[in-house]
């Protein structure tokens, strides 16, 4: 299958990089196969973030068109005829992560808030991404071992992320209540964002592709599926919305 050459190719300019530790297969690929993916992501962990590791992608974009932002590469693949990510971490900061979805103190558990992050700078992806991820080289053999330790700790990392959650929604609540125009519309952004990040890791969903996403909710609950919709939906603030929203996260905290 070309798909699989292709990926082997990649994985094998990758290794020949002394500074890539681990290649891991990520997101859709990792999840339904690299045939039926829309797209192909590869979390690349490297011994120092400052190595130049761009360099050895070079010839594999060759002139493509391709893109940089959040540590993360992206270009049209002409073989696989679908876009291609690369996600960088260096291997002291992934670690780092790793141990903070432990960590209820940590804000590596919250991660990255702001709703244009890329995939893997969202925590529960990131964790999703990880556990069900094809490892396609690991250099040290330390990558399984952290895969194997995340497969053992979903209802932990779940109870620290619910907990942060709540507070970002209540924090950002308050922020709208006194800010001026452009605040509020800010802030009630991340409610709504910060509200479909709380309700899909309760249904136990850490994977979100937005292409699919309401596809992907029909097994919540019609009040839960209702008010993602009319977030998803919502042009403008909505108190009504605001009200729901803070009843949920405050529900749940009291439990």
């Amino acid at each position: 299958m070309k798909e699989n050459k292709r990926i082997n190719q990649i994985v094998e300019s990758l290794k020949a990089d002394s500074s890539v530790n681990s290649v891991l297969l990520v997101g859709s690929a990792a999840k339904y196969g690299e045939k039926k993916a829309n797209d192909i992501d590869f979390i690349i962990i490297v011994d120092n973030l400052e190595s130049d590791i761009y360099k050895s992608l070079s010839h594999l974009i060759q002139k493509e068109p391709y893109y940089f932002s959040d540590d993360v590469v992206r270009y049209f693949d002409n073989v696989l005829q679908k876009e291609v990510s690369f996600c960088f971490k260096g291997i002291v900061e992934f670690i780092d992560e790793i141990k903070g979805f432990t960590d209820s103190e940590s804000n590596k558990v919250l991660g990255s808030t702001v709703f244009w992050s890329t995939g893997p700078n969202i925590p529960e992806i990131f964790f999703d991404d990880i556990v069900r991820s094809h490892i396609l080289f690991d250099r040290n053999g330390q990558i399984k071992q952290f895969r194997n330790f995340l497969q053992k700790i979903p209802e932990k990392f779940k109870t620290n992320l619910t907990e942060q959650l709540i507070k970002l929604i209540n924090h950002h609540y308050k922020v709208f209540e006194k800010g001026n125009n452009i605040s509020k519309l800010i802030n009630y952004s991340e409610m709504l964002y910060s509200y479909i990040r709380l309700v899909n890791i309760q249904n136990d969903m850490y994977f979100v592709g937005m292409k699919h996403y309401k596809d992907n909710i029909e097994s919540f609950s019609k009040e839960d599926k209702d008010l993602i919709i009319s977030c998803i939906n919502s042009y403008q603030i909505d108190t009504n919305l605001i009200d729901a929203i803070l009843k949920y996260a405050n529900t749940r905290k009291s439990k």
